[in-house]
């Protein structure tokens, strides 16, 4: 059944394969993690992400010199930045959240990205992270143009800018979920990350569990499809420590997708996991 889903998508999308948009694009990557719940700053995490061919950490918070250190290590490092909502957290949030929506997710209100005032300080946020060493962002909740298509040009337009701005550079752009909208937008990307291909976490019940036949068909729908179309390709799944997670890393291996493991605050850092061959 997997072979007759990738063979059918692969070939509808083959004629469409985008060139890598940067130099970087085409590195070798065999292992990765999404490491938004560990504290990069501290020595011990420092070594666990160093072992990692590809990461990525909080753009905000991420220090120029564990970058430096990082990169001088052959990892590649991503700074993680939310375009699509405004976190309560950030030192921007005062200055932005005159641009909220009514809509949140994890607490963060969606953005109200059709803003052009809004899009240029997202691209002075984005401008900054880059500065700081990093090989590329890892951009999250494009998804606020599913609940509000009227942001859909604005997402378009700032996306846009932001891949202008890092190919300028030589750096990359990866972004996750919102397979409709990123696939119309491919060219702009060089990776693509889909959460929840196997497992997931039920914040209504507060508990993890398999996702459903029909959603695990989907995603894998969704990664065959980005990966025909030239992204490099990566797939989360969440589970408590003491599952197996072989089920789901081995289901990412057999889309081509790089896996990653862990709980729903991204706190734990297992040992890479490279697929066979």
């Amino acid at each position: 059944m997997m072979r007759v889903v990738l063979a059918t998508v692969a070939a509808v999308v083959v004629s469409a394969v985008a060139a890598p948009a940067s130099a970087n694009a085409g590195a070798s990557w065999r292992d990765f993690a999404l490491a938004l719940g560990a504290d990069s700053a501290l020595p011990e995490v420092r070594r666990q992400l160093a072992s990692y061919d590809l990461v990525v950490i909080d753009g905000q918070e991420g220090r120029t010199t564990t970058v430096r250190e990082l990169r001088a290590g052959g990892t590649t490092v991503l700074g993680y930045l939310s375009v699509g909502t405004i976190e309560p957290s950030r030192p921007w949030y005062r200055s932005l959240r005159r641009y909220r929506l009514a809509g949140s997710t994890w607490g963060e209100p969606y953005a109200r990205v059709g803003a052009a005032a809004y899009r240029r300080a997202m691209r002075r946020i984005a401008a900054g992270i880059a500065a700081k060493g990093f090989d590329g962002l890892f951009i999250d909740n494009v998804d606020v143009v599913e609940s509000y298509p009227s942001q859909s040009e604005g997402m378009r337009r700032l996306l846009t800018t932001i891949s202008a701005d890092l190919r300028a550079d030589s750096k990359l752009l990866f972004a996750q979920n919102s397979f409709p909208f990123l696939r119309a937008n491919r060219r702009l990307l060089d990776g693509w990350n889909r959460e929840d291909l196997s497992y997931t976490y039920s914040f209504s019940r507060h508990a993890y569990r398999p996702s459903s036949a029909r959603a695990r068909e989907q995603a894998a729908r969704e990664l065959a499809a980005m990966r025909a179309l030239g992204l490099r390709t990566m797939a989360t799944d969440y589970l408590p420590a003491a599952a197996d997670a072989a089920p789901a890393r081995q289901r990412a291996c057999q889309l081509q997708a790089l896996s990653f493991v862990s709980d729903i605050l991204l706190r734990r850092l297992p040992a890479p996991y490279r697929c066979p061959g």
